[in-house]
């Protein structure tokens, strides 16, 4: 699961962590990326939102800071996980100007009873041209290691849309886990409430086949938080064939 948890407020813009971890629990997702979490930050109660999930839904946590508050505190991403696993990297990408908002990655290696598998979540800027910086930077730099047999996933919130050239040179390198299924449309992800655009995806590399996928928007989806989640069930390729 990839999902923008927007610092657990929801589309009725009432702080409610609980609500963010129902909708992880229904659906119970091995992995879960996630994006705009506060760690300690006194506007959200001080909860280390990452810990608190994860400990919530009995799972393993990294958590990757975007942004350091003068007055205490982090933002940034998570994995959580209930497979083994460590962090690889946890960085800032690129920013045009320092007073826009930081942005990062946080690339993290599973154990898995199929082996090691590596994902990267990341949370890309609002500027056209810096999300161009940030995609270059992980095409080039974090996802240098990818190949046609790679178990590798690339999962998060891009602010990009299909057809954009974010998401054209993701998909030069990776496959885009909705279109696995060919005939039915892609989900839109953003306002939750009423979604118009997607702007959160999956994309996985040669090693690994879909099996299926999911944007679940019932009720608690549309207002635990303003992004809906994406839900991928992926598998080994030579496990498919």
């Amino acid at each position: 699961m990839t999902y923008n948890v927007h610092g657990c407020v929801g589309s009725d813009l009432r702080f409610d962590p609980e609500r963010v971890a129902k909708v992880i629990a229904r659906a119970s997702p091995d992995v879960v990326a996630l994006q705009e979490l506060f760690v300690e930050h006194p506007r959200r109660r001080n909860l280390h939102q990452a810990a608190w999930l994860a400990e919530r839904l009995d799972m393993s946590f990294e958590f990757g800071s975007a942004r350091d508050f003068e007055g205490g505190g982090h933002y940034g991403n998570a994995v959580l996980s209930r497979h083994p696993l460590r962090a690889l990297r946890a960085e800032s990408l690129p920013r045009l100007l320092p007073a826009l908002e930081p942005r990062a990655a946080l690339h993290v290696q599973l154990r898995t009873s199929w082996g090691e598998i590596d994902l990267l979540n990341t949370h890309l800027g609002l500027r056209r041209l810096e999300r161009s910086l940030q995609t270059r930077a992980l095409v080039e730099e974090w996802l240098s290691h990818v190949t046609t047999r790679s178990t590798s996933i690339l999962c998060g919130d891009l602010n990009a849309v299909p057809g954009s050239s974010v998401y054209a040179t993701f998909t030069r390198l990776l496959k885009d886990a909705e279109l696995s299924e060919h005939g039915r449309p892609a989900a839109k992800t953003w306002p939750a409430l009423f979604p118009l655009v997607r702007l959160d995806h999956v994309f996985v590399a040669g090693g690994l086949e879909v099996v299926g996928w999911n944007v679940p928007r019932s009720l608690a989806e549309r207002f635990a938080s303003d992004h809906l989640p994406v839900v991928v069930d992926v598998t080994p390729k030579e496990q498919a064939a």
